[in-house]
């Protein structure tokens, strides 16, 4: 009996599966997203069951059925709302629109980490910073934190005039 070409053949059974299993994984994707008695919750659960992560999961169902952006993005906030940042990196990264992800993202969770959700965007898509705001400020009045989620953080007045065109205040002299 020879141990040497039985460990020799367990590592190469074991990197073949190492290398096979993401494609096994997003075949299964595949398939579930496929299958219409699965909602978009339950393709995330069997992809994470399977040993993906959240943010890949986000990846493959978006190349899968890029239609369903918003609801994907939305889904994963519900599952997973502590991995926002692998979510929105992920979702931008699959070819989602940021701004799109940004509104999905902040609804979703109801405006909670809203100024952390649209510095995230922002990071991963800089070229698309007026429509990723723009799409927040739109958002942001839909969830139950209203415009408090954002307020304070990117969009931050600090000049105002009265009417009539007098003189500038900065927001601190206007208190």
């Amino acid at each position: 009996f020879n141990w040497g070409n039985l460990m020799k053949s367990k590592f190469v059974s074991a990197l073949i599966l190492a290398l096979l299993l993401p494609f096994a994984a997003n075949a299964s994707i595949s398939s579930d997203m496929a299958n219409p008695r699965l909602s978009l919750v339950a393709v995330m659960q069997n992809a994470v069951a399977s040993g993906m992560s959240v943010a890949d999961a986000v990846g493959a169902m978006i190349k899968v059925e890029s239609k369903q952006t918003n609801a994907i993005v939305a889904t994963a906030m519900v599952v997973a709302p502590d991995q926002y940042q692998a979510i929105i990196e992920a979702a931008i990264a699959a070819g989602a629109k940021p701004e799109n992800v940004v509104a999905a993202a902040i609804m979703a969770s109801d405006g909670e980490n809203a100024d952390k959700i649209i510095a995230v965007a922002v990071n991963a898509a800089p070229d698309s910073k007026d429509a990723i705001v723009a799409a927040a400020v739109r958002a942001a009045p839909q969830t139950t934190s209203g415009v408090r989620a954002i307020a304070g953080t990117l969009i931050q007045p600090n000049v105002g005039r009265s009417s009539g065109g007098g003189a500038a205040v900065t927001v601190e002299d206007a208190d």
